[in-house]
């Protein structure tokens, strides 16, 4: 806009120039004194205008009210460095969480597979524990047997010493050596159940230690890699 009017301006002193030329030379040197003066004062507005215009422009340009500085290659290349570090990091810690989740879906199913192996633990005590429940009344009953037979042993041998007739007396004795064989046979019975039960519950015994020692050793374990994950 200030150009334009200085413009303007240098154009009507032109024309007023040429209407001073167009004059007598009587009145001529008046005007042409007024004329050059004006025109001298206006190409010094000009001149002074001008850097103050370039200025305004170079502003205008770098536009001031949106805070823009000049570029800067060292500045660009500092940028372009911070964004090439950030995504580095960036997918840094996203191959690290991947490693976590791979780790942590691993643990999940050895977690699943102790859960399982745990879970037939209890089914074979369970079935254990029945048969050796079994086995304890099948054992109270042979006892049981014992007991009768040692009480007919003795009714047996109460009744051949008591007896005169021989031929009763080798009846008896019969009858003695047969509860005595029976005797035997129920003690023999009573014996392996004894040592049956005795394994199945040892059996069951180291079967538990074995779970739980699993179980604390993979805990163990996870806690150990937690740990070293977030020293780092």
């Amino acid at each position: 806009m200030f150009l334009k009017r200085t413009t303007e301006e240098i154009t009507r002193l032109r024309q007023q120039n040429r209407q001073v030329n167009r004059l007598p030379k009587s009145g001529r040197g008046l005007e042409q004194t007024h004329s050059g003066t004006n025109l001298s004062a206006a190409g010094r507005a000009a001149r002074q205008a001008m850097p103050r215009t370039a200025a305004a422009r170079a502003r205008l340009q770098m536009g001031p009210s949106s805070g823009m500085t000049p570029f800067s290659a060292k500045a660009a290349k500092n940028k372009w460095l911070t964004i090439e570090k950030n995504i580095c990091r960036r997918i840094t810690q996203r191959q690290t969480v991947q490693k976590m989740e791979e780790e942590l879906e691993r643990r999940v199913n050895e977690r699943h597979a102790l859960i399982e192996e745990i879970q037939h633990l209890i089914c074979r005590r369970i079935t254990q524990r029945q048969t050796v429940q079994k086995m304890e009344e099948e054992l109270e009953r042979r006892v049981n047997e014992r007991h009768a037979l040692i009480e007919e042993i003795q009714h047996l041998e109460q009744r051949f010493i008591s007896t005169k007739d021989l031929s009763e007396r080798d009846l008896i004795g019969e009858q003695i050596d047969g509860c005595q064989d029976k005797m035997g046979y129920l003690q023999d019975q009573i014996s392996e159940l004894q040592n049956t039960i005795a394994s199945v519950d040892n059996d069951n015994a180291k079967a538990c230690f074995f779970a739980f020692f699993s179980m604390v050793s993979s805990l163990t374990g996870a806690l150990a890699y937690k740990e070293k994950e977030y020293c780092q």
